[in-house]
């Protein structure tokens, strides 16, 4: 690690916490930065030092800078007098990483630096492009589709203005022309089916279960004379009854989401008519159309921003729904265009899901060309704010708009119980062909031995060739129940009830909101008690968002804060001791006391906030002006009306003036800022009676505990990501001093502090700092350090005079502004360090702890800022101290490939020398939307490479990524591990990977709904992920395990013993039990028990799965339902049917004991033996498992009963009258009852005390 002095820049390959160092690149992510301040800081808390670059602005902003209150305050200006500045705007930084490897690299600053507006949210433009890959389909693959679609291709579209198209009349406006009628509208959908498609669309996806076209099949056999076994309408009733209740649960979760569409499209906003701007539905809204937008209004469509209430041309926006971010955004009216109603016309690039791109010009009617960029748009679900009003030109609607091409859309999931299920059922129905196949050619021999011969029973000429051919389909319909179709019906009614229980859990209640977990998607509930892949957003879901000032350190002084709530919310309380040191004025030591009041000044005055102040439209929502409207209506408008009154002030000159009208005590401040730590810090200063009292963009009123300040601002050096940091040039109007302020991560403070010698009182006050600051990053803290130094006017005037000739310059320009910027930035004395606590929701570290307990992997992907999430996940145990840190942040598709491999071989050399073992899960991953960029890609070939490495990190961080990005994630890591991937997030811009993974949970937050209605489950907070997952997932998964192979045995043993039979019967097709029993059998006498296993069983409470996270990974790596367990089934089932057939068999061998008789004593055997069987399988009895039993078996017994009583031909069956009465009143029938079951559930029985005692084994390991 290089040395640097306070003279020295910020290298381009130093490190963050992150970062590995450079002799080796697998340090700890929490090992102690060094102490000397002459050496580089390792550890940067707050922003790291990784070099980052921004993206070049080819066209600056020219504004006017005016006096007074500016409510756009990060306006960019041209070159000022000494009393302005060019203002703040953080909205577009492109972030540049580069590779943790020993390697020399050029550095190429000319091309990466803009200086005029440095956009945060634009860290995410170029950076982090959004990839989408399409499918072809099929049929534009011939030569004629592909001249059609060639033909529709356009580089740009050509857009030209409704209201332009409009001929005014007396009535009102007439469309003359649709000029853009070729684009798509503004109605949206995202429904899966249509009143027409509903029926073959709901078929095709239920056909993607085997059972139900083996179904299908049968119920078709049935309907062949010839082969006809059962009533061929009696037999459609199950397989429309399981096709019904599958298509109705399909219909209400699609009108849902139908609904949503239907209440968006119905939203008003204003078009303009070519006469005043009408009332229109957002569905109404064209292409062309311009549109009249206010304060806190969301955005209906992607618009070109043509005008502002702002003078300047500015405009604020929200973009949580689109990023997740909640801090504004600034945009800007596109520069020369004033009138709306001027002649132009527009040429756009056609949609993409690039949220951060957008290329185009405006062309006027003098053929003059106006470049567009991304901060003249504003997209759809974006909300107005900080702004009266704005007007723009819609250039995408609906399915064009960037949000909705960022949306997945709908898609049908399986769960993978399901489709082993289906596997499963493949089995069956090999075994069924198998069983026919025996059957078929038994036939065939037992017709050929009498063939000729004249037999009274067989009374039909022999034809073997047909015979056997009908005999191999009546043996397919006879043995149907192998697939088990009530087993479809059961798992449908069990999932519906762990639903209820879902809906009414109270551990998944949140009394604060009022909110209760949801459950959308039934048939993957089973699928949470196999997620081992669990990947969150940050913003809204693993954070609230709110940022809070915790501590600060001050002359080597630590001064922590505690935190109490106020009026409900929550406010920092004054650290008594600091209060005392500054209300003590100068009896402390002069240096000291200035040192901690300059501290706070620089809080107040190095940032970009200011103060809140109503927004008034004078259009109302009709379109209508009214001059004479006031925000009487909201309470909060009036509020911040009154608000804004305290903060006027009256006109000033340059000289020393006192403020007339100051806030009062009674009601605190309003701040807004694009940063929220920046109004934490804000608001801790004013805790301290040092408030902002107003802010423009040429000076900054402040109250400090004695007197109230003005200052003019000279310069403000904005933040950026190469240098980490901002500086403000301010003078006091007071005593004309200069002072430059700055404030930055640790990592660029510290190399811009003035050179000391060793042994020193401010060598060891830096050193207690970094103590304090080491103290912040082991708490999670954000930390940022506060500098300062004296300007002379000399001194200020030469640098002002040399940085304003490279403003003008137009060559190099980019580079020579960092080296002003670095001319001015050292020699800084150090105030102190801040702490600012990015605040978790409740239990989010102890729920992060239990999934990772219970073998979950937990991936964080945000569209935040590196640094921020890296804070974050700290904080949230996401990483902890034991795990080492891979950081792999790259520019290039080489240096990606580069570092994969590096640390791939890395690895696996550790692995080798220390016999560690690969998935040790010792390490974490931190990449960014850049390198997915590579990655993702098909044609760089390294997704394979990526997926090698992230198999060794227990968790994964993926800043700056966009909602395609984070879901082409979650699909590669579904594709190539082959795991169950659960996606979790609040907000839009969450919801593409909500929707691609195998389970999508979307949470209540303040973000809207939109994840919530594209989500498979909701839950109110993070925390109820862990009840969800551990409990919820690993019952639902156990309960439908053992209740399909319970149902496979049951069949299986049932359809044995009907092919017994035939064995002794000449393969004739023939049934020894009544067709009614076969048909209700599986309905009535042997579907409460399984029920009440899959809806009622714990094989262990809650409060033990809670305790215990691992019992959940030790279930899923168990894999109770698999291809073993399966034919273990069909072995039990084979064994039993034998038992139960041929033990009442060889009793009433040759005796003359009728049909009907010997089937029921072998179908009374099977019930009781099959109700056994299910009593072993149940974990843990309650009244209502007792109960279910009890009732099956009187329902048999009643149901013969009154069957054999009543019924002589009933459905066209045999009559069997009486028989269960004579089978009641033998001695036989008694025992067989008895000892059947115990020889059958023998073999079973004990494999079940054997598992239970090498389970109970596995569990108590685990625990111990």
């Amino acid at each position: 690690m290089p040395v640097l002095n306070e003279n020295q820049a910020i290298p381009l390959q130093t490190f963050t916490e992150v970062s590995l160092p450079t002799d080796d690149l697998l340090e700890s992510s929490r090992d102690s930065s060094a102490t000397s301040w002459d050496k580089t800081h390792q550890r940067s808390v707050s922003h790291g030092d990784t070099p980052f670059a921004l993206v070049k602005n080819t066209r600056p902003l020219k504004t006017a800078m005016k006096k007074g209150h500016q409510r756009a305050f990060s306006i960019p200006v041209g070159i000022q007098p000494i009393v302005t500045h060019k203002t703040h705007n953080r909205s577009a930084s492109k972030t540049e990483f580069t590779l943790p490897i020993r390697e020399e690299r050029p550095v190429h600053r000319g091309s990466l630096l803009t200086v005029f507006t440095h956009r945060r949210e634009k860290s995410r433009t170029e950076s982090v492009y959004t990839i989408r890959r399409f499918k072809i389909p099929f049929w534009k693959r011939f030569w004629f589709f592909q001249r059609i679609s060639s033909s529709d291709q356009q580089v740009y579209r050509t857009i030209t203005p409704n209201h332009l198209a409009l001929t005014p009349t007396i009535e009102g406006s007439t469309r003359v022309q649709q000029p853009n009628k070729m684009y798509k509208g503004n109605e949206i959908s995202t429904r899966k089916y249509t009143i027409l498609n509903f029926i073959p669309k709901n078929l095709y996806e239920q056909l993607h279960r085997i059972a139900n076209l083996y179904f299908i099949f049968i119920v078709f056999l049935n309907w062949f004379p010839a082969i006809n076994a059962f009533g061929k309408e009696i037999s459609m009733l199950p397989v429309i009854f399981v096709l019904a209740v599958t298509g109705i649960k399909d219909i209400f979760e699609d009108l849902r989401r139908y609904n949503s569409d239907k209440r968006i499209n119905k939203y008003f906003c204003r078009v303009f008519d070519g006469i005043r701007y009408q009332r229109v539905r957002w569905k109404d809204v064209k292409v062309g159309d311009l549109i009249h937008l206010s304060n806190n209004e969301v955005v209906p469509a992607d618009i070109l921003l043509i005008n502002s209430s702002d003078k300047n041309g500015a405009c604020y926006i929200e973009t949580c729904d689109l990023d997740g971010e909640t801090s504004l955004k600034r945009r800007q009216v596109v520069p020369g265009f004033e009138d709306t109603k001027a002649d132009f016309r527009l040429e756009v690039e056609p949609p993409t899901t690039q949220i951060y791109r957008f290329n185009g010009s405006i062309i006027h009617s003098n053929d003059k060309r106006i470049p567009l960029s991304p901060e003249n748009i504003l997209l759809r679900e974006s909300r107005v704010r900080n702004t009266d009003f704005v007007e723009g030109v819609v250039v995408y609607a609906g399915p064009d708009t960037k949000a909705f091409l960022n949306n997945g859309g709908p898609r049908y999931k399986r769960s993978r119980l399901e489709i082993q299920m289906n596997i499963d059922v493949i089995w069956c129905v090999i075994i069924l062909v198998v069983l026919c196949l025996v059957g078929a050619f038994g036939a065939n021999r037992w017709l050929n031995a009498y063939k000729g011969k004249n037999l009274p029973f067989l009374f039909f000429e022999i034809n073997l060739s047909y015979e056997t051919f009908i005999t191999f389909f009546i043996f397919i319909i006879i043995l149907q129940v192998l697939i088990p179709i009530s087993l479809y019906v059961t798992i449908e009614v069990c999932r519906m009830f762990n639903v209820h229980q879902i809906h009414n859990a109270p551990k998944l209640y949140d009394a604060k909101t009022n909110t209760k977990a949801e459950c959308r998607a039934m048939n993957l509930i089973e699928e949470l008690g196999q997620v081992e892949y669990v990947f969150t957003d940050k913003t809204g879901t693993l954070t609230e968002n709110k940022m809070l000032f915790r501590s600060c350190s001050i002359n080597g002084t630590l001064f922590e804060h505690e935190l109490q709530f106020t009026n409900g919310v929550e406010e920092i309380v004054p650290n008594n001791n600091l209060t005392r040191i500054l209300n003590s004025g100068h009896s402390q030591n002069p240096i000291e006391y200035q040192r901690y009041l300059d501290f706070f000044m620089a809080l107040v005055l190095c940032n970009t906030v200011v103060l809140a102040t109503a927004h008034v439209d004078t259009m109302n929502e009709n379109g209508v002006i009214e001059p004479e409207r006031a925000p009487t209506k909201n309470k909060s408008l009036t509020d911040l009306t009154n608000l804004r009154k305290r903060f006027m002030k009256q006109p000033s000159s340059n000289s020393i003036t006192s403020v007339k009208s100051v806030p009062s005590r009674g009601q605190p401040p309003i701040y807004e800022a694009e940063s929220p730590d920046e109004i934490a810090l804000v608001q801790a200063a004013a805790c301290y009676n040092f408030k902002l009292l107003s802010r423009s963009t040429t000076e900054i009123i402040i109250r400090t505990p004695h007197e109230i300040l003005e200052f003019t601002i000279l310069k403000l050096l904005p933040f950026d990501s190469i240098r980490k940091c901002m500086s403000i040039i301010v003078q006091n109007r007071s005593t004309g001093k200069i002072t430059c302020y700055a404030k930055g991560a640790d990592s660029a403070i510290i190399p811009k502090l003035y050179k000391i010698n060793s042994h020193t009182d401010e060598c060891m006050h830096r050193e207690v700092v970094q103590d304090h600051i080491n103290k912040y990053a082991t708490s999670g803290l954000r930390v940022l350090l506060v500098a300062k130094k004296d300007l002379s006017e000399n001194e200020f005037g030469e640098w002002f005079t040399q940085h304003t000739e490279i403003e003008l310059a137009t060559s190099n320009k980019e580079n020579k502004l960092l080296t002003s910027f670095e001319k001015m930035e050292h020699s800084f004395s150090l105030l102190g360090a801040t702490g600012v606590e990015d605040r978790l929701e409740e239990e989010v570290p102890e729920t992060i702890a239990a999934l990772q307990a219970a073998g979950i992997n937990v991936w964080v992907l945000t569209g935040d800022k590196l640094e921020t999430a890296v804070n974050v996940c700290y904080s949230a145990k996401v990483f902890t101290p034991a795990t080492k840190i891979l950081r792999l942040t790259e520019m290039s598709r080489q240096s990606t490939e580069t570092a994969l491999d590096f640390y791939i071989t890395k690895l696996e050399d550790e692995c080798q020398n220390s016999n560690i073992t690969p998935n040790s899960n010792r390490y974490s991953l931190v990449t960014d939307g850049k390198t997915l960029t590579f990655i993702l890609d098909e044609k760089t070939n390294l997704t394979h490479k990526f997926v090698q490495l992230i198999q060794n990190c227990k968790t994964v961080l993926c800043c700056r990524s966009t909602p395609l990005q984070k879901a082409f994630l979650v699909k590669m890591v579904q594709n190539y591990l082959n795991v169950v991937t659960l996606a979790i997030g609040d907000g839009n811009n969450d919801v593409s990977m909500i929707q691609l993974a195998n389970l999508g949970i979307g949470i209540c937050g303040q973000e809207g709904m939109q994840s919530v209605m594209a989500s498979d489950f909701s839950i109110p907070r993070f925390r109820f992920l862990k009840y969800l997952l551990l409990v919820v997932g690993f019952w639902s998964r156990d309960r439908l395990t053992r209740l399909i192979l319970y149902f496979f045995y049951k069949n299986a043993a049932f359809v044995l013993i009907l092919f017994w039979f035939n064995l002794h019967a000449g393969f004739s097709g023939s049934v020894m039990i009544d067709g009614i029993y076969l048909m209700v059998y599986n309905l009535l006498f042997t579907s409460l028990p399984p029920i009440c296993i899959g809806i009622y069983d714990r094989i262990v409470e809650e409060d033990m799965l809670l305790e215990h996270p691992e019992l959940y990974k030790n279930a899923r790596e168990r894999k109770s339902f698999q291809n073993l367990n399966f034919w273990i089934v069909i072995a039990d089932s084979f064994y039993q049917s034998l038992v139960i057939f041929y033990l009442p068999y060889f009793t009433y061998y040759d005796s003359d004991i009728g049909l009907w008789k010997f089937g029921t004593i072998i179908l009374s055997s099977c019930l009781i033996t099959m109700l056994l069987h299910c009593a072993i399988e149940v974990k843990s009895w309650t009244w209502k498992h007792i109960a279910s039993f009890v009732v099956s078996i009187i329902t048999f017994y009643l149901f013969a009963y009154i069957f054999n009583s009543v019924c002589v031909n009933c459905f066209g069956t045999s009559a069997n009258y009486g028989i269960i009465q004579e089978c009641l009143r033998s001695l036989d029938y008694y025992l067989l009852l008895v000892l059947t079951p115990i020889l059958a559930l023998l073999p079973r029985f004990t494999l079940t005390v054997l598992t239970t005692m090498s389970q109970k084994k596995t569990v108590e390991h685990h625990l111990d």
